[in-house]
């Protein structure tokens, strides 16, 4: 425990330093930002808990020089270290009493694009193909969520190298390589594309992420394929989700997600959310469905308090309740 707080205690001296030698410079200063959501967590079968559901903390910032322009950011993840973890339940954090780094990424925006280099980033394919029915305090339904995972695709990426093109007719490609195990004689161990529409509230993206055999669960090549569709208007946002795993038969990742959601903003105060997800998987035994509900009471654009549920068919349902702060 004394070893923890000592690396929270230093890595926060950190950050706060290096703004600081940051700003002396007078190009660049970072902006240190962070964001804290609290809370009571009920899971079945598991007694109350006060719970972190959010507690990060980080730098962000533009370099400019000589026509050449650096975005980085850092960010941390302090829930696993302050959460009590077991089988029943997840946190953003990992599983065990470490900080972990949620984003230490670099992107050097051109005329001609987006070129990106990141040890470890919070997921585009997520953020973008998945993330408009997903927006919830404890229920993500990604990859790193427990028993209660409804998609193989994960929130955070590692060893990342990617490209973004500039948008032309509403169109954006975003291209991806991953190297996970240094050591298989294999220099990039998977790759990525999405491919992104915008026009007006309509959006619309798809894409494949293609993994080497000896990175797969199964010892195959695997590849996932999502898609998504939705539209929003001015206070009532739309969205549907589709997730194939093309995999061998039988795997413990074959299966299809098929998710719709939306959510309303009543007023500057008050909104809404609801997300309904159905995972078939060829076992029907790992078949599983989620209702996802919630309710947040806003307090300006910042904080916010929320009251959220999760109901599965095969596994512990939960009831969340707490407050979040960004800043």
């Amino acid at each position: 425990m004394k070893k923890t707080t000592l690396k929270t205690t230093l890595l926060c001296s950190a950050l706060l330093s290096c703004s600081g030698a940051f700003a002396e410079t007078g190009n660049g200063m970072p902006r240190f930002y962070g964001e804290m959501g609290m809370g009571g967590l009920k899971v079945e079968g598991r007694d109350l808990d006060a719970w972190a559901f959010d507690l990060t903390a980080g730098f962000k910032g533009l370099y400019q020089a000589q026509g050449l322009k650096i975005a980085y950011t850092f960010r941390a993840d302090f829930t696993g270290p302050v959460n009590n973890i077991d089988p029943l339940v997840y946190t953003r954090g990992g599983d065990d009493d470490t900080i972990y780094i949620r984003d230490a990424k670099i992107v050097m925006p051109t005329r001609y694009g987006a070129f990106v280099i990141a040890p470890r980033s919070s997921s585009g394919q997520y953020a973008d193909l998945y993330g408009a029915a997903t927006d919830f305090e404890y229920n993500e339904l990604h990859a790193r969520t427990g028993i209660n995972k409804m998609f193989t695709q994960g929130d955070i990426t590692n060893n990342l190298l990617a490209y973004a093109t500039p948008t032309f007719a509403g169109w954006k490609l975003i291209v991806g390589s991953f190297t996970f195990n240094k050591y298989n004689d294999r220099d990039i161990d998977a790759t990525s594309y999405r491919a992104l529409y915008s026009n007006g509230g309509f959006k619309f993206g798809i894409g494949q992420v293609f993994i080497s055999d000896d990175q797969s669960a199964s010892g195959e090549d695997e590849e996932r394929n999502a898609a998504n569709i939705g539209y929003s208007w001015k206070d009532l946002s739309l969205s549907a989700i589709v997730e194939q795993n093309d995999v061998p038969d039988g795997s413990v990742n074959d299966f299809t997600t098929y998710a719709v959601g939306g959510r309303y903003q009543f007023n500057d105060n008050w909104s809404t959310a609801l997300t309904y997800a159905d995972k078939d998987h060829e076992q029907d035994d790992l078949d599983n469905k989620a209702v996802i509900a919630q309710v947040r009471r806003h307090f300006g654009s910042q904080a916010y308090l929320f009251l959220e549920t999760g109901q599965y068919d095969e596994t512990p349902s939960n009831y969340a309740v707490g407050v979040n702060l960004k800043f």
